[in-house]
């Protein structure tokens, strides 16, 4: 399956939102209770790669031009969450919701594997 087909048009917009201004919109003082749910992953996905392909984005080190099939966590965080959570001093998820969000399940995943490729396994 595709992950595009299950890009949330409400979400996605509603981050869009959020993100076009970054401030802290709650203060979630436990980390365990700032979870992400996929369609907030995926949608935030969709967006750092559609500015990593308007901004052209490289890969610190190679030089490599980031596109979505080869971004991977360390350059999602560096090109685009940790920009937006220092303006808005806060951790990203504080800055996408409205109140704590309890995780169903922890995720470990490694920062250099590609997203898609993290995506597809959460789907």
């Amino acid at each position: 399956r595709r992950l595009e087909a299950e890009r949330v048009p409400d979400v996605e917009r509603e981050l869009k939102a959020r993100i076009a201004e970054p401030r802290r919109r709650c203060v979630i003082e436990s980390t365990a209770k700032r979870g992400i749910s996929f369609s907030q992953l995926n949608s935030l996905f969709n967006i750092a790669s559609e500015q990593a392909e308007r901004q052209g984005w490289v890969r610190s080190g190679t030089g490599e031009v980031l596109t979505r099939e080869n971004m991977n966590l360390h350059d999602m965080h560096k090109h685009f969450i940790l920009p937006l959570t220092q303006r808005a001093l806060c951790s990203f998820v504080e800055m996408i919701v409205d109140g704590p969000q309890e995780p169903e399940w922890f995720v470990s995943h490694c920062y250099q594997e590609r997203v898609v490729h993290t995506l597809s396994c959460l789907w």
